[in-house]
């Protein structure tokens, strides 16, 4: 993706001189790939990081590595999830990630690792993208800050180091490379334009639905404001760059020189006396201008074609889950997904939180959710710099795409969240912060246009070398993390199932959404059947256990292989298997084919067999939705092979020329501290330089850094927390130790949200799921003014004395709450049995010694 020498002065790089040669944009492509390792390679630790959603993804690539040695070619049940039951979780998240780990896990790796190669890979591929998005709308140096910002953003460090959702963190990486490829096909609508859109939107839809969805919030309305944007920057350069009209035939007598003729009939059809007006200076030909017109369609032609191949492309996906959502849960919860909506929402000051280090001590690190101060300041200074170039569309561009991100983030945009169908789903809306981080990539890098234009040239990547380390000290604390890792090498079925027990996390998702509709109640048994089989037989279908025991001897059972049992029946009986109902089961009784139904209790998948000895296999093949969505694949694939193939034979035989609508290639100012003269002995030395800083640097933080100092993180000790203000260190039975707690204000807002943040640690290892109450209270305990009930992260369970917990709070206050003084209350609750734990003088109730004052908020409370 290359921009003429006229695109490159309208951003501020004004240098005649010219770039000698293609090597220079390699360096470029080179230093982007180069800039994450510096956050990478802390991640390599033993086993994958402590994350919320890490270990879901491990085991997920553990099961594509066992369904794909199965022979599955594109796995969507995975029937020893959900404790044997059976889960359509390929079905309905996208299996991207899982299937490019489960492909290195075949060829050797253990899954584990496959997670972090993935993870890493995603991170050098958002920042290759990111620099070619940034490419195509300003020069090198600030393509490289753009690659930065975007790599060290505190959202990608955030979904890294304490989030780890492996698909999610994929799909952002796709987003800067399908704008790029918008961008692109906006300026060239060529095949190659169609295939920047497709490759980059068909990634994005087969990793993650939510990122589709945001994708395609901000894709539309610059689908339909790009190919306008460029065709009118392209007129413009067209008629700044036509060259002057001929001179007019002179008749004898006119003139100095009367009697010549300078310009023939055959060179000038205005012809004296004709009523064709003279041309104007600097306009080009109506022809011209035509073609110019008409070139809009097609640049939205292209757009449209690279969309629809892409979503062909995700054919496989799209088609089964769209077509299949009326076969599961997912959506019926309509009221606790608002309410948990709302609870999510982001102030105008979090927005731009400053980040910090997590301390390592801390076994439920919170880091802040935000697009972060520094990398805002320099989004600020871009905007400046575009307005001072008159870059005055571009800048509105971007600033309206971060303005309604940060719009989106807040709680004033509830009713847009609402209204566009299936939004809500969602969740989290910090999920937009991976698409802010790219609008403020690119204004962070066209920050560094804010130097004079006489001066840009010869100090632009002087400008660089000074902002790169400015940006990443914004986010250098959250680099390292919280530095804990989960062993989780060499697993089986077994762990998996053992798993979903311990966390009570079913099919690898939180909210247990995929339950398949059949069935008045879901099955969650204490054990699942021979559990120790599922270590060498993962895929294992077994009959339903109480029918075998219930219904001996009249009903016995003898399991010849993985799907294949062999029934005994003294009268006709429905046989139910440990597996759940869905559609695309392929059943046989005595090697023909019999119907499966679902046993309406349970849900279990259950098939009428009549007494006798009978064999019965099962597997699962697919429903016709699931093979329509392969087919479109396919062809899909065929397009974009014929693509591919058309591009390499047009480049062969030497006939690919610049469309009418692209200006004329120009080459491309040099590196700008390379003085022309130098020739190409000098030629890319400040990629070189970057290259070999970026490469001394990574490597001195693995092997001196990280590993041997204590540099930019922190680690306090287990009962004096650092972040902690008010010490208290009162103890709840033999439980948990409440060590004290931070107040971020002494009053309260009715209708906004109070913050506080409590510290607790374990009086021993804990091993019983607890949860805490904390309210807002009167004087007499008589009354609430604003509460939050919620479990601890993982439900405390696994706390050891080792480390303390943070446990950070939003209290939601009442509209209702009366503006007086009031005090903060904590209870901790068994959640087995429901019954709070008394403190050492029997009392159940905490009061915390700071008092609150409710009264009317401020406009700053109100922007908090």
């Amino acid at each position: 993706m290359h921009m003429s020498a006229s695109q490159e002065n309208q951003l501020g790089s004004p240098s005649p001189h010219v770039e000698r040669g293609p090597g220079g944009e390699v360096f470029g492509w080179i230093i982007a790939a180069l800039i994450p390792l510096l956050g990478i390679l802390p991640t390599f630790g033993h086993g994958v990081i402590a994350t919320a959603d890490g270990p879901y993804h491990v085991h997920r690539i553990h099961a594509m590595e066992i369904l794909l040695r199965d022979g599955q070619f594109w796995p969507r049940w995975v029937s020893y999830f959900h404790l044997g039951f059976g889960y359509p979780v390929f079905n309905f998240y996208p299996p991207g990630v899982s299937y490019l780990g489960g492909i290195l896990a075949v060829i050797g790796l253990d899954a584990a690792t496959a997670f972090n190669i993935v993870a890493g890979l995603t991170w050098i591929i958002g920042s290759v993208g990111m620099y070619a998005l940034a490419r195509d709308l300003m020069p090198r140096p600030g393509a490289i800050l753009a690659a930065l910002l975007w790599s060290y953003a505190p959202s990608r460090l955030h979904e890294v180091w304490f989030q780890g959702g492996l698909a999610q963190m994929m799909s952002a990486a796709f987003m800067p490379w399908f704008f790029a490829g918008l961008v692109h096909a906006a300026q060239h609508p060529t095949r190659r334009a169609v295939l920047a859109i497709a490759l980059p939107l068909a990634a994005i839809i087969l990793t993650h639905i939510p990122m589709t969805y945001i994708t395609a919030l901000f894709g539309a309305p610059a689908a339909v404001v790009l190919p306008v944007y460029f065709h009118r920057r392209e007129r413009q350069e067209r008629r700044e760059t036509a060259p002057p009209p001929s001179p007019l035939p002179i008749r004898d007598g006119e003139g100095e020189n009367a009697g010549a003729i300078t310009a023939s009939p055959q060179e000038s059809p205005l012809q004296p006396g004709a009523n064709n007006p003279a041309p104007q200076p600097n306009s080009p030909s109506p022809g011209v201008e035509r073609g110019l017109g008409g070139e809009v369609i097609r640049r939205y032609l292209t757009i449209a074609a690279g969309i629809v191949l892409g979503v062909g492309l995700g054919a496989i996906f799209l088609v089964p889950m769209a077509l299949e959502l009326q076969y599961i849960q997912g959506l019926n919860e309509t009221g606790e997904t608002i309410s948990f909506l709302k609870d999510r929402f982001l102030t105008l000051a979090e927005v731009f939180d400053p980040v910090h280090a997590p301390d390592q001590t801390d076994l439920t690190p919170n880091a802040p959710v935000t697009l972060g101060r520094v990398g805002g300041l320099f989004a600020l200074v871009g905007v400046i710099a575009l307005l001072r170039r008159r870059r005055f569309a571009l800048a509105g561009i971007l600033a309206a795409a971060l303005g309604f991100t940060i719009f989106m983030l807040l709680a004033s945009s509830l009713d847009v969240w609402l209204t566009i169908p299936y939004f809500q789903q969602l969740r989290f809306p910090e999920r937009l912060l991976r698409a802010g981080s790219i609008w403020l990539a690119l204004l962070g890098g066209s920050s560094l246009l804010l130097l004079p234009e006489r001066w840009q040239y010869r100090t632009q990547w002087l400008a660089l070398w000074i902002a790169l380390p400015v940006a990443l000290s914004g986010t250098l604390s959250m680099t390292y993390g919280t530095g804990s890792f989960i062993e989780m090498d060499h697993l089986t079925a077994l762990d998996e199932i053992t798993f979903e027990q311990r966390t009570r996390i079913w099919g690898t998702t939180s909210y247990d959404e995929y339950d398949p509709i059949w069935g008045e109640h879901i099955p969650r048994p204490a054990t699942v059947p021979e559990p120790e089989e599922y270590i060498t037989d993962p895929l294992r279908i077994v009959v339903y256990r109480n029918d075998v025991n219930n219904f001996y001897p009249h009903l016995q059972v003898e399991e010849l292989d993985t799907a294949t049992i062999k029934v005994t029946l003294t009268q006709d009986h429905a046989i139910r298997f440990h597996q759940y109902y869905y559609p695309g089961w392929h059943t046989t009784l005595d090697e023909e084919t019999v119907p499966a139904r679902a046993e309406p209790r349970l849900g279990l998948l259950t098939i009428d067999v009549p007494a006798g000895e009978h064999l019965i296999t099962l597997d699962y093949t697919g429903t016709d939705a699931q093979h329509a969505g392969a087919i479109l694949s396919g062809i899909s694939v065929v397009i974009v092979i014929g693509l591919l193939g058309a591009k390499v034979v047009t480049n062969r035989r030497g006939d690919s020329q610049p469309h009418p609508s692209s200006p004329a290639p120009h080459d491309k100012p040099p590196p700008l501290l390379s003085p022309p003269c130098m020739g190409e002995v000098r030629w890319g030395l400040e990629e070189i330089a970057l290259i070999a800083a970026i490469v001394i640097v990574t490597l001195t933080n693995a092997a001196i850094i990280t590993p041997h100092t204590r540099w930019f993180r922190q680690q306090s000790p287990p009962d004096q927390p650092t972040a902690m203000t008010t010490p208290v260190h009162a103890t709840f039975g033999d439980a948990l130790e409440l060590l004290g707690y931070t107040l971020h204000d002494h009053h309260a807002v009715p209708g906004k949200k109070y913050e506080l943040t409590l510290f607790w640690r374990a009086a021993q290892p804990v091993t019983v799921p607890y949860k805490a109450i904390v309210q807002i209270v009167n004087q007499d305990i008589t009354g609430a003014w604003a509460s939050n009930e919620q479990s601890f992260a993982n439900n405390a369970s696994g706390w050891t004395p080792e480390n303390f917990a943070s446990d950070a709070r939003a209290l939601n206050v009442f509209a209702t709450a009366p503006h007086e003084t009031g005090r903060i209350m904590v209870q901790l609750i068994d959640m087995n049995t429901g019954q709070p734990i008394p403190l050492a003088d029997g009392s159940t109730m905490l009061l915390l010694p700071d008092t609150v004052r409710i009264q009317a908020g401020s406009l700053l409370d109100w922007l908090r």
